[in-house]
């Protein structure tokens, strides 16, 4: 793969705003993405409502937030790279 390398981060965000953000801001936009493992934290769903509710309340625009919570994966899993979308 050419270009910035992808690395492995986890976190516990849980709907935090701000972690997003920082997540955003340190890993940059192209390696951040919307995933779940079990539903803890939350009942009765567990976090997934809150950290969408999280990630849309950035305000990152709709290119940004549909890579987030789809096209970086699909990026990721077929080697390429992603440019930040300024459409706000």
């Amino acid at each position: 793969m050419q270009g910035r390398k992808w690395g492995v981060g986890a976190a516990a965000l849980l709907g935090n705003p701000k972690d997003i953000e920082l997540a955003i801001y340190y890993f940059g936009i192209e390696h951040v993405l919307f995933g779940t493992d079990v539903p803890l934290g939350i009942n009765p769903a567990g976090a997934t409502e809150e950290i969408i509710k999280a990630i849309q309340s950035l305000k990152l625009g709709q290119a940004n937030e549909e890579n987030i919570f789809r096209s970086n994966v699909i990026n990721f899993i077929n080697g390429r790279r992603y440019t930040y979308v300024d459409d706000n």
